[in-house]
């Protein structure tokens, strides 16, 4: 999980992560054989009777089965800002149940994605690395908390930095990944573990970090709210945590991104943007975040006030920000849909521990 090690959610090859056209043509649910929104492959004759809490809860919900890469868009309950397990409260079996497939999901997915863009891919070495750095601002000696670590990618360029790292993710496999490809003098300490479990995290030691990274990791984890309180308590007073996502606005479940052809000034060009419906509803669906993945993975949208309101609770506030773009213009026919150079991909947010 997490851009961190292997690019943990979004973009390998053009269209990662991104939306494709054909997402918002939905189906009605199909009869036994069709797509399994809890599986990603056939039911093979499995009736609906059968299926997993968090696919009933879909279900109860008149979820529709969309074919193809995007499966099920399932709305999520919004947290009470009074309440600080937000989510987990309302429905905690089922948010249990969708954490846990994400698990087995990532598990699944690790050795391939890491094969694929283990070693950086455009999105990663232009836009969210660079990003990253600057508003991490590592200084040699610091303490820095890696989550959602993936194969240890971003966690590998911190040590390089002269931090110290403990990285964690839910998968084991990845982690496994990330000590094969990390040398032994590296000072960083690699460890599985749930970042949705605040009691887990806290055991990592209290006041102990200087600065905590989130890779493209939030989007992937079915809530947010149990990590936030934990930073509370494990980051140092004035403590920085940065985290980055595939831009809520831009690119969620809602969202279809378009290029047209027109005449301007007697020229053809070609005009490009994004289609934006439903932004402010909190959704969870199923993805690939790169093109022939062995499974699509949970990608769980929050519109900006859900995902800042989360650190806002625990005394954060945010003190820097950065929406990069790719500088240059479209280079060829699949990149129409991803290089927009005045549309950013990602966001990266800086939060700083005030209490």
């Amino acid at each position: 999980m997490g851009f961190g090690g292997s690019v943990g959610k979004a973009v390998g090859e053009p269209l990662c992560g991104l939306p494709r056209l054909d997402r918002g043509r939905p189906q009605r649910a199909a009869p036994t054989g069709a797509l399994d929104p809890t599986t990603g492959g056939r039911a093979e004759g499995r009736p609906y009777g059968m299926e997993s809490r968090a696919t009933a809860w879909y279900r109860s919900y008149g979820v529709e089965i969309q074919g193809g890469r995007r499966e099920a868009v399932l709305r999520l309950p919004t947290p009470d800002p009074q309440d600080k397990d937000g989510a987990m409260k309302k429905k905690p079996e089922v948010m249990a149940d969708l954490n846990a497939e994400a698990c087995r999901i990532w598990d699944a997915n690790a050795e391939w994605w890491d094969d694929k863009i283990g070693d950086g891919n455009a999105l990663q070495i232009e836009l969210i690395e660079p990003a990253t750095e600057r508003l991490l601002g590592i200084a040699s000696g610091e303490t820095v908390l890696d989550i959602g670590c993936g194969a240890g990618r971003f966690a590998r360029r911190m040590a390089e930095l002269g931090a110290c790292v403990v990285a964690i993710d839910f998968s084991e496999r990845f982690i496994a990944r990330a000590k094969e490809r990390t040398p032994p003098e590296m000072s960083i300490e690699y460890l599985v573990m749930d970042a949705t479990n605040r009691e887990k995290l806290l055991t990592l030691g209290a006041n102990r970090f200087d600065a905590a990274v989130a890779t493209m990791a939030l989007m992937d984890m079915a809530t947010i709210e149990p990590l936030m309180g934990a930073l509370r308590e494990l980051l140092k007073p004035g403590g920085r945590f940065v985290f980055s996502v595939i831009h809520p606005c831009f690119d969620s479940s809602h969202t279809c991104k378009f290029a047209e052809q027109v005449v301007a000034d007697g020229r053809v060009t070609t005009r490009r943007g994004v289609m934006v419906r439903g932004y402010l509803t909190p959704t969870a669906c199923r993805a690939e975040g790169i093109v022939g993945q062995p499974e699509p993975q949970h990608y769980f949208h929050r519109p900006l006030g859900m995902l800042l309101n989360a650190g806002f609770r625990e005394g954060f506030a945010i003190d820097g920000l950065e929406e990069p773009a790719f500088r240059t213009g479209v280079e060829d026919a699949a990149a129409v849909w991803w290089r927009h150079p005045d549309i950013p991909p990602v966001l990266v947010v800086r939060m700083r521990l005030l209490k």
